[in-house]
């Protein structure tokens, strides 16, 4: 909250204060705001590698979609096609964490963005390509005893 008297300063203001001093390394919190999504998408697309933030999704597949909705809400004349295009390029990898029953976090699914869906097919017709590199799976058995499996996609 901003301080009576005191005008907010936004994450967005506050990236591309940081972005002025050229760091090494850009580590956003949570992205809620159009702006905030625009412009660390504009900070990651001008050669400032080394970025990480969090959203919140269902998924990894998932954070792709409001991070592209939050950036296409920044800007009126952005396409959704140009901006899909822009995360497919900027974003890497994306880091699923859940909560357990238990209360601890596990990561469940690490995915590596191949860039926007060129064509209709399963994965491609949510506008990203991708490459499941990790999930985690449970397995209940009949005995009641939960058996947790984790390792590569596919094996």
């Amino acid at each position: 909250d901003a301080v009576p008297g005191c005008p907010a300063v936004t994450v967005a203001q506050l990236l591309v204060a940081a972005l002025r001093h050229r760091p090494d390394r850009t580590v956003i919190g949570e992205v809620r705001e159009p702006e905030s999504a625009y412009e660390l998408l504009q900070a990651m697309n001008t050669g400032h590698r080394a970025t990480l933030s969090t959203i919140h999704a269902d998924s990894a597949l998932d954070a792709l979609h409001p991070l592209t909705d939050l950036a296409l809400a920044a800007h009126c004349n952005l396409s959704a096609g140009f901006v899909r295009a822009q995360v497919a390029r900027t974003i890497n990898y994306v880091v699923h964490v859940e909560r357990c029953q238990e209360g601890r976090r596990r990561v469940t699914e690490l995915v590596r963005v191949m860039g926007p869906s060129p064509a209709k097919n399963s994965e491609a017709e949510q506008g990203f390509l991708i490459e499941r590199l990790y999930q985690f799976a449970e397995q209940k058995e009949s005995n009641h005893a939960i058996y947790r499996t984790a390792g590569p996609h596919g094996t």
